[in-house]
């Protein structure tokens, strides 16, 4: 795992993180990822769609989609362990498979 640096770090152990967190695992409380698949997991993490770490030269950035309830999702533990697995893949396959579920994702959050 990447060395975290102050400000992500910051952002994440605040309150607004942690009601954020709670407020959005209430809301979905089964893992996304598994739903996808046909299984039912209850979700226990919520993760950044973006990359947080992407966008540490950026705060202001960083800190908007820290916040960004369009930029989360909700995870069991080992999709969550998975999902950075892949992140870290720069195959082409890869990258591709990302992109058709960064799309899929932004399709039903806004127009489903």
């Amino acid at each position: 795992m990447k060395a975290r640096n102050k400000q992500y770090t910051e952002l994440l152990n605040c309150t607004r993180w942690r009601n954020l967190r709670n407020t959005y695992l209430v809301s979905q409380p089964l893992c996304e990822r598994c739903l996808q698949q046909g299984k039912t997991t209850p979700a226990t993490e919520v993760h950044h769609i973006q990359p947080l770490e992407n966008y540490i030269n950026t705060p202001e950035r960083m800190k908007a989609l820290a916040y960004d309830p369009s930029n989360l999702q909700a995870l069991c533990h080992a999709c969550h362990v998975q999902v950075h697995i892949e992140l870290k893949s720069k195959s082409k396959k890869a990258t591709k498979e990302r992109n058709k579920q960064l799309t899929e994702l932004f399709v039903k959050k806004f127009f489903t």
